[in-house]
């Protein structure tokens, strides 16, 4: 897991360069209605990121969807996104399969299985991502491949240099996340974590999230400003043990920033609350900056609580006993 998580820059540079010599074959141009990303775990955290960033630009909506059916409203005229590490998760199949009964116009992302024949039985793009490694380790390669089909779709113009900013910054920098993160796992070692931070950051908070539990084997949960303002605030009464972690941009909403200053005030007593600001000039610099810091993060935690962060066995046992119960 260290060598994975110390390559995410170098997965990033990987793909930017593997969609240089890209080609969709299918590719249209349509009035496109809706963009339907289907993906569960660490497959679906790609698509929770280019809808994080996409919202104020596109002109139609953009949708992650995580389930075994898809909605009734997919059509022609909708792009679906389907992404499955393995290619043989249950979920994605099934999608895959009412996606190609709904005549939508589909590109997938897989490195083989089911998925990977399907496309290539049905005459879909297929775009391969590097095989024996865990699916949540990939983001860097699946968050790029998406950035290339919303590009070629002419939904967006070329972030390249943006994600090129955060690689530079990991470049004259390649010890200073790593060590914060550490300094981090070290202090809340043995508080139980939780994360805020800004709705437009949410997909962020997710995979600190499910870092955390997937690498850290930690329960953890998180919440969004402003919906926190309206509920969970009330929920801080005699808490012990907690930090909480606010994840911030510079980006983020004025009212945002007053709102976490003040809940920091009214939950202190409760719990240890630090700021973690991202660093980098642009949303999607920033944004890499924060994720690749969670994951130092969940590793750290991992180690210093002597726990291999690279089996996830309950999630092989639930896969096993539903196939067995089928």
């Amino acid at each position: 897991m260290l060598s994975l998580i110390k390559n995410f820059p170098q997965h990033l540079q990987d793909a930017l360069r593997i969609c240089q010599t890209m080609t969709l074959q299918n590719r249209v141009d349509k009035a496109w209605q809706q963009v339907v990303i289907v993906g569960v775990g660490g497959s679906a955290i790609a698509g929770r990121l280019m809808q994080q960033w996409l919202q104020k630009k596109m002109y139609c909506p953009i949708i992650v969807h995580q389930n075994y059916y898809l909605p009734r409203y997919i059509h022609q005229n909708t792009l679906l996104i389907v992404n499955s590490y393995s290619g043989n998760t249950s979920e994605t199949i099934a999608c895959l399969q009412e996606g190609i009964q709904a005549k939508a116009h589909i590109i997938c992302i897989t490195s083989g299985g089911k998925i990977k024949a399907l496309a290539k039985k049905n005459d879909i793009d297929c775009i391969e991502i590097p095989s024996h490694m865990p699916p949540r380790t990939c983001l860097g390669y699946t968050l790029i491949f998406q950035m290339y089909i919303f590009t070629e779709y002419r939904f967006i113009e070329n972030h390249d240099q943006e994600v090129n900013q955060f690689l530079e910054y990991i470049k004259q920098y390649p010890l200073v996340i790593a060590q914060k993160a550490q300094a981090m796992a070290q202090k809340y070692q043995d508080k139980k974590i939780i994360l805020y931070t800004a709705i437009d950051e949410e997909a962020t908070a997710i995979r600190w999230r499910q870092q955390l539990n997937e690498n850290s084997k930690r329960l953890c949960w998180h919440h969004v400003y402003p919906e926190i303002c309206h509920n969970e605030i009330v929920g801080w009464k005699n808490e012990q043990n907690y930090a909480v972690l606010f994840l911030r941009t510079s980006y983020e909403h004025d009212v945002v920033s007053k709102s976490i200053k003040i809940t920091q005030q009214m939950i202190q007593p409760y719990a240890e609350v630090m700021d973690v600001f991202a660093q980098g000039n642009t949303p999607i610099a920033q944004t890499l900056y924060l994720i690749h810091l969670g994951d130092w993060f969940s590793y750290a935690l991992a180690m210093l609580d002597n726990i291999d962060p690279m089996p996830i066995a309950p999630v092989e046992e639930m896969k096993k006993a539903l196939q067995k119960n089928n």
